[in-house]
């Protein structure tokens, strides 16, 4: 059940990719350094946990890089859509990625004050915030400088 689970969720994690990067031409160069502080993130997040996950430890890899992914094709999608859908999908993304954050922390790692409706709160807001998004999306053609 936990791997049939694990395997919808990618496959929306891999959708919602295919959406928000859908019809750009990204530059690896606007995206390294913002790859990089996320990679390190999840480096810091799984460390932190690690003794924990046990056999699942690759899942959870899986799962943040996919999740990392997503909110990369967010950040650099701010040139071609107007600048309330960017906004909008990229704090929801964000939102989302810190609810994550949250729930490997309280299942592995140490709980903390409030961390249930935080969690929530920060899931379901980033849910709502990416919907918004998509939403308002307006494409826009950038500027080419010679």
């Amino acid at each position: 059940m936990f791997f049939a689970l694990f395997c919808f969720f990618c496959c929306w994690q891999v959708f919602l990719c295919l959406e928000v990067s859908e019809n750009h031409d990204f530059s690896f160069k606007r995206i390294f350094f913002f790859l990089l502080f996320f990679s390190l993130y999840m480096f810091v997040l799984v460390n932190e946990v690690y003794e924990k996950l046990g056999d699942q430890l690759i899942i959870i890899v899986i799962y943040f890089f996919i999740s990392i992914v997503l909110l990369a094709f967010a950040f650099v999608r701010k040139e071609f859509v107007c600048y309330k859908s960017y906004v909008l999908v990229f704090l929801g993304l964000l939102f989302f990625v810190i609810s994550e954050s949250m729930l490997v922390v309280k299942l592995y790692g140490n709980s903390f004050a409030f961390d249930g409706p935080t969690l929530l709160v920060l899931y379901e807001l980033g849910q709502y915030l990416f919907i918004l998004g998509v939403l308002e999306e307006v494409l826009i053609k950038p500027v080419e400088i010679d």
